[in-house]
């Protein structure tokens, strides 16, 4: 409770200045508290708090992707399908806005994170055509092998590696699901 108040608190110290910056920072910290405690009314907190942080967050793709990040680890805890909730949809199409943007700011670990998220949810989306999963897992396969080549470090060459062959499985899993010749 008394992290709770205090975030508040900066919030309205925050409003009070203004700086909208920080107030989306609080909101933020406030929605990732909430989702920390996990209760269903907790859940439906954390939401608004991040939806709300979002709006001062945009055009720095750094923070936009932390508060979409965190709505999208809210949205997991939920043992709803996809399309159940309000906001659902929203949440596809902000993650799939983000991620070019994020490949444009040389963010590429970032970006491929994305490309997860909107894998989970167009996953498990009633009724997608598994062409739809087969074509996003190839875009981020390419972003993945483009993001290999261009990195110079061994570490970084074995990280990308490394997400390369999943991507790869994943693409060969779908493929032999929807019946591609293997």
């Amino acid at each position: 409770d008394k992290a709770i108040a205090c975030f508040k608190r900066s919030i309205e110290l925050a409003r009070l200045i203004p700086d909208p910056i920080e107030e989306s920072r609080a909101l933020h910290n406030l929605g990732y508290l909430y989702l920390q405690l996990g209760g269903e009314s907790e859940l439906a907190e954390a939401t608004t708090h991040l939806w709300a942080a979002l709006k001062a967050r945009r055009g720095r793709v750094r923070e936009e992707w932390e508060t979409l990040g965190t709505v999208f680890a809210v949205r997991t805890r939920y043992r709803v399908p996809f399309g159940g909730l309000d906001g659902d949809e929203r949440l596809l199409a902000e993650l799939t806005a983000l991620a070019p943007k994020l490949v444009a700011a040389e963010e590429f670990d970032r970006a491929l994170e994305t490309y997860d998220y909107i894998f989970e949810l167009l996953s498990h989306r009633p009724g997608c055509p598994i062409r739809m999963l087969i074509d996003h897992t190839e875009s981020a396969l390419a972003l993945a092998e483009q993001t290999w080549w261009r990195s110079e470090r061994l570490a970084a060459q074995h990280h990308y590696a490394q997400r390369i062959a999943t991507l790869a499985a994943r693409r060969a899993f779908l493929g032999c699901w929807s019946g591609e010749p293997a």
